[in-house]
């Protein structure tokens, strides 16, 4: 007996092209993108590759619409590390490297969002200097 071929997938939206423009921007993996999405990786491929779709108005509508509504949350999420970092560091607690990672992490999300580059390491140098300048070291 022959097997029966199974229907063809349906096409992804055109806000599910947005959704895959917009992640692939943050750096996610194709696989990543499909998993997040329910789509295989080869299709993710397919759609990021497909000039029709990148340069579709409708698309490129919503892909504003996203990068704009990633950066508020990613500036939101930033702003809450700081916050975060300051108590930590006024508690005398040192878990700073952890909520600087997060700051950091949301810092270059924006800026490869906003189509900025990416290679202002030297803040982060001197987010983990201050911070571990002004915690107190003890020795057992």
């Amino acid at each position: 007996m022959a097997k029966k071929k199974s229907a063809s997938p349906t096409k992804p939206t055109k806000a599910e092209v947005a959704k895959m423009i917009v992640l692939d921007e943050l750096g996610e993996s194709y696989r990543s993108i499909g998993r997040m999405l329910g789509r295989s990786n080869h299709t993710v491929k397919k759609y990021l590759n497909s000039e029709a779709y990148l340069k579709d108005p409708a698309v490129q509508e919503l892909v504003e619409v996203l990068r704009a509504k990633e950066i508020d949350d990613l500036t939101l999420l930033g702003g809450k590390a700081r916050a975060r970092l300051h108590e930590l560091l006024d508690e005398g607690k040192t878990k700073a490297i952890e909520t600087t990672a997060v700051m950091d992490r949301c810092f270059q999300q924006r800026r490869l969002l906003s189509g900025e580059s990416t290679m202002y390491f030297e803040i982060v140098l001197i987010v983990y200097v201050i911070a571990f300048e002004s915690v107190e070291y003890s020795r057992p």
